[in-house]
């Protein structure tokens, strides 16, 4: 049975609030949702932004970060379906300038895929000002501003050290 696999695309850095709500619509859409991030080469990777590959808010996505072309990208994720699925670009708009900008950028990408379909969600009205380039000017001035716009990693639980499980305290041990 043919699959329909969405593949959300960007540098998410940071992953936002409206990038949520991009992802959040696809997920309804489509079968499976591939986040894949890629490395711009107009942004410096910093490790400044990392990406929230553990937190719930991306729920049954599947995330994959690759190097180089996203038609690349894309054809490999139709290559290694054997052609059974169909694979579509998912864009998010916030505005009319962000469609003029996307239907730049897919011109480009059809010359490279010939076979791209795009599917475009618009955000929730109340993100329309949120942008990774706003967000990131933020949180140089606020970190509890930059904050309310973002989703971070989940920080891993502490794992108890040996005998804490059951009640013995580090000076117990010596």
């Amino acid at each position: 049975m043919r699959k329909k696999i969405g593949v959300y695309a960007g540098s998410f850095k940071p992953f936002t609030v409206g990038h949520a709500d991009i992802l959040r619509q696809a997920l309804q859409t489509f079968d499976e949702v591939i986040v894949a991030i890629g490395k711009n080469p107009e942004k410096a990777d910093t490790g400044e932004y990392p990406f929230p590959a553990n937190n719930p808010v991306l729920g049954k996505a599947h995330v994959a970060y690759y190097d180089g072309l996203l038609s690349d990208f894309l054809n490999r994720v139709d290559t290694e379906g054997d052609g059974d699925n169909d694979i579509y670009l998912v864009r998010g708009l916030r505005n009319g300038a962000d469609l003029q900008y996307e239907q730049n950028q897919i011109q480009f990408l059809k010359e490279m895929y010939a076979g791209l379909r795009v599917v475009f969600f618009i955000c929730d009205k109340k993100f329309e000002h949120v942008s990774s380039t706003a967000v990131r000017a933020l949180k140089k001035v606020s970190e509890q501003e930059y904050l309310k716009y973002v989703y971070l990693p989940v920080p891993k639980p502490e794992q108890p050290k040996y005998g804490q499980e059951n009640g013995i305290s580090d000076r117990e041990i010596c």
